[in-house]
């Protein structure tokens, strides 16, 4: 658990360019290779966005790579109004649409559960660049950013 009263929250004037409402886009795919090299996608899973603000820096990587911190929400508001979720489709494709321009972090997991090993998989996270009214893409595959 990470504790949150010992940070700094987040910055106004960091969040101020994401608050408005843009016409660029980010299309994206989710996916892992298993150790046989068979494809797993992120189907159905929450795929979220966050503005690459320096508390949102510091928030991936505090919370980034660690399940049982994947939902754990910092508890300051500006935070939570400027994050987006949206879920993958069944072959772990997602979109964000009518975002201003700026940085964002995204952020899913890709698991599946192998018999006598358990759950396997992990989270996946990277950071994408929008441009008033372009589509951005990105790919979600390793872990890290």
């Amino acid at each position: 658990m990470i504790k949150w009263e010992k940070h700094i929250p987040p910055n106004p004037d960091n969040y101020a360019p994401f608050a408005k409402k843009g016409t660029g886009e980010i299309n994206g795919d989710a996916f892992l290779k298993t150790v046989g090299g068979e494809d797993r996608t992120g189907g159905g899973n929450i795929v979220t966005l966050d503005p690459a603000t320096p508390f949102g820096e510091d928030y991936m990587r505090m919370a980034g790579r660690t399940f049982a911190r994947w939902s754990e929400m910092p508890p300051f508001a500006l935070f939570q109004e400027h994050r987006r979720t949206t879920t993958a489709d069944g072959g772990g494709s997602f979109e964000f649409q009518n975002l201003p321009p700026g940085d964002y972090f995204v952020r899913t997991y890709v698991t599946w559960h192998v018999p006598n090993y358990g759950l396997q998989g992990g989270i996946l996270f990277g950071r994408v660049t929008v441009e008033e009214g372009k589509v951005s893409k990105i790919v979600l595959r390793e872990t890290g950013y």
